[in-house]
């Protein structure tokens, strides 16, 4: 048994040797075989996208991602920009011009916008004589009378609709809420109209125009104005991974090289790794590509990973061809012999470091499956290169022969040979203490605790963090949670037993108070239905509430949808 095993063994070995054999004697014919088919790859790097959005934690066809593509068809996008504005008083002339000049400005020119909501186009529902008015709640022009700019500013701040929402509760925060469409329709090379879903770089460029105008703005107001919200931390992350994947990829390059150096003290010993390890990075992320996997927040650490993966090899492979040629071997022949003595504990290495990266595919998170699944073909590939174009390197980079010193290694052998003597002298306590180690990790291990919070990736002085947390602090979170209750029925939302019961759910989850959290506003159709029944009831208090009678709230409806459908049309669907 132990002989066939054997026989095994060195019928591979055998084989890795001839391969480099016949490497080293043609190394230009395979060098430029396998740059073209890295070539051919690498040509597909321009498609590798970058993708920092909650709905690229799942898969596409994952039952919540659907039904956040469904939410999308009917009521557009959740994530949203925030401009918050810091004034003493936003009833006054001056503000109210310059609200309405932004809001306006937004309005024609960042694209693919769907809304802005601010207080410039919020209604102010009213009644007068059994009529209904819906006005705006700060209009272009104030009213002269101090009584009637008082009553709306008053409207404004008990507003279930509009406080700690659109304006905070002391008055002294107002803000514009800005959604992007969640499609752009394009025409093809045929002429035909095409739907397409917003990308990130068609976020990238409202976001930029946002930033632009909020600047303009803030220096012609002389008031502090923030661009805020989530869509704003979401492409900070993404602007974040990217620098993140040339700053790891950069650093892990450079202190490689140095380690490189400082381990063969030779010119071919750094620059013969750098490049298989550039190589391996490039197919890796060309296969990320080619295959349709964006760049997330983990998988932006697969270029350091991978030089490590492929230098690894590559050092295995050098160190033997470097022994081999300076004991005098002929040079194809020291490459032969060192591929043969290598090879097959590279691949083993490789095929175990793949296996373990693969059990990640399993996960139900794209961005912890891509990382399996690209990182286990990083490693292959780093095998791949490093018996295929590293031996073509070697044969053709002219490489000197150094005189053996019996004291080369001399420190480090003495390490080991400490290390040796060491743990065989005193094995049972290093063993004993080895298991107190291992229970006390589990310990401390388990008392880790899983949490998602995109603003603790940022760091505390980021903008974008500040910004937020000073908005949370005057209106309440930017985090939403969005419910959908299908009836059943057309119009099914006419039925009071229903919507009161949706009241009634609303009202419980405000009272929420927990050591934790706190909801801090909870907004639905039955809010513009109770303020157009006060309103068409004189503005009474007393008929803040769902009416009894189905017509009259399907009337109420109506009237609404006549004069802002958009409002309407954000918390139900054209159906009712």
């Amino acid at each position: 048994m132990n002989s066939k095993k054997a026989n095994w063994k060195s019928k591979v070995e055998d084989g890795f040797e001839q391969m480099g054999l016949i490497v080293g004697n043609h190394p230009w014919r395979w060098l430029l075989g396998c740059l073209l088919i890295i070539g051919m790859l690498a040509s597909q790097l321009g498609h590798l996208k970058q993708d920092s959005s909650i709905e690229g934690f799942l898969p596409k066809d994952s039952k919540v991602i659907q039904s956040y593509v469904d939410f999308k068809e009917i009521f557009g996008r959740d994530e949203t920009f925030v401009i918050t504005v810091e004034t003493k008083d936003p009833y006054t002339q001056e503000f109210a011009t310059q609200l309405h000049a932004l809001h306006q400005q937004l309005m024609d020119e960042v694209p693919y916008i769907a809304t802005v909501d601010s207080l410039a186009n919020a209604r102010h529902t009213h009644g007068k004589d059994d009529t209904l008015y819906v006005d705006e709640l700060l209009p272009e022009v104030l009213p002269t009378d101090p009584d009637e700019i008082a009553k709306l500013k008053e409207y404004a701040l008990n507003s279930e609709n509009y406080k700690n929402f659109l304006i905070s509760e002391d008055g002294k925060m107002v803000a514009l809420i800005v959604r992007l469409n969640s499609f752009n329709y394009e025409k093809d090379n045929n002429g035909e109209l095409q739907r397409r879903y917003l990308e990130e770089a068609d976020m990238l460029l409202a976001y930029e125009k946002l930033s632009s105008i909020a600047e303009q703005y803030s220096q012609s107001m002389a008031t502090p104005i923030d661009l805020t919200g989530g869509m704003p931390i979401s492409l900070e992350l993404s602007e974040l991974t990217r620098l993140d994947f040339i700053v790891l990829a950069g650093l892990a390059n450079l202190i490689i090289g140095i380690v490189l150096l400082l381990i063969f003290k030779r010119i071919s010993g750094v620059a013969l790794p750098l490049v298989i390890m550039l190589f391996g990075v490039t197919v890796t992320m060309s296969l990320m590509a080619i295959f349709g996997t964006p760049i997330q927040v983990s998988t932006s650490i697969l270029p350091a990973f991978l030089l490590a993966v492929c230098v690894g090899d590559s050092i295995h492979l050098l160190t033997i061809f470097y022994r081999q040629y300076d004991e005098g071997d002929e040079k194809i022949h020291a490459l032969a012999k060192a591929l043969g003595h290598t090879g097959l504990a590279m691949l083993f290495t490789s095929i175990t470091t793949a296996a373990g990266l693969m059990s990640f595919a399993t996960s139900d998170l794209t961005m912890v499956s891509a990382l399996g699944i690209y990182g286990a073909l990083g490693s292959l590939v780093a095998f791949l290169l490093s018996v295929t174009i590293l031996p073509c390197l070697i044969a053709l980079a002219p490489i000197k022969r150094r005189r053996l010193h019996q004291d080369e290694n001399k420190i480090m052998h003495r390490f080991l040979g400490w290390c040796a003597r060491t743990s065989v002298r005193f094995a049972k306590p290093i063993v004993i203490t080895g298991v107190f180690l291992l229970v006390g990790s589990i310990v401390i291990a388990s008392q880790l605790k899983f949490s998602h919070y995109p603003l603790s990736w940022l760091p505390p002085d980021n903008p974008y963090t500040i910004a937020i947390k000073k908005y949370e602090e005057k209106m309440g979170s930017t985090t939403s949670i969005e419910i959908v209750l299908d009836t059943g029925t057309d119009r099914g939302i006419l039925n009071p037993g229903f919507l009161r019961a949706v009241d009634q759910f609303q009202q419980e989850v405000v009272d929420w108070d927990t050591a934790d959290y706190n909801i801090a506003k909870a907004i639905s159709v039955t809010n513009i239905i109770k303020e157009t029944n006060r309103a068409l009831h004189d503005n009474d208090e007393a008929h803040y509430s769902i009416p009894n009678d189905p017509n009259l709230i399907s009337q109420e409806l109506f009237l609404v949808e006549m004069d802002e459908p958009d409002d309407l049309y954000n918390v139900v669907d054209k159906d009712f």
